[in-house]
């Protein structure tokens, strides 16, 4: 209880939403601080959270936060990347037991499918790949 552990980051891209974010050690470590502090200051020591965080000149602003077990899409990106399943892993925690951190293997997007269509997620050894990937998606999906 009263520690927060980051399950990953993602990076809202042209193309769609990009999980593992390749971002460097210090940007991670400052994402994930300004999440556990926002977390703190809230009060909130159990549980899931889906923090939203802009990177600005200034530092990270916080856009948005909300206590939930992972949205199907952010689910999706973890499952084809790391092989997990979010939303199992945050009920073994609101059960008491312990979780592996979340290791990413490779990288995921998700893309939005204009028609009604949802959402579909590609995976990719790399974010290049990832990224390539999604834009041939959203170029027949367009």
């Amino acid at each position: 209880h009263g520690m927060h552990r980051v399950v990953g980051i993602s990076v809202e891209t042209p193309y769609g939403v990009l999980f593992p974010a390749p971002v460097g050690g210090g940007v991670a470590a400052t994402l994930r601080s300004a999440v556990g502090s926002l977390l703190d200051l809230a009060g909130y020591q159990y549980g899931p959270a889906h923090t939203f965080v802009a990177l600005t000149p200034r530092g990270p602003v916080t856009t948005g936060c909300r206590t939930v077990v992972a949205e199907e899409v952010v689910a999706g990106l973890v499952r084809v990347a790391a092989g997990r399943d979010p939303v199992r892993d945050a009920f073994e925690v609101l059960a008491g037991r312990d979780v592996a951190p979340v290791r990413a293997g490779r990288y995921a997007v998700a893309v939005a499918v204009s028609g009604g269509w949802g959402q579909v997620v590609l995976g990719a050894e790399s974010a290049e790949g990832a990224l390539e990937l999604a834009g041939r998606v959203g170029e027949l999906a367009g």
